[in-house]
């Protein structure tokens, strides 16, 4: 799932907005491993 994510904490170097891919793994109905990847935008 692509996320955009947004708050009140310290966005420092970030990019805005701040994407970011999750990668879920269930057994049982219920999250077992999460993955979260920081999208980088392309250099073209």
């Amino acid at each position: 799932m692509r996320c955009k994510y947004d708050g009140d904490y310290d966005k420092t170097n970030l990019p805005d907005p701040l994407i970011m891919t999750n990668y879920f793994r269930l057994r049982d109905g219920k999250i077992r491993t999460l993955f979260v990847i920081k999208n980088n935008e392309p250099k073209y």
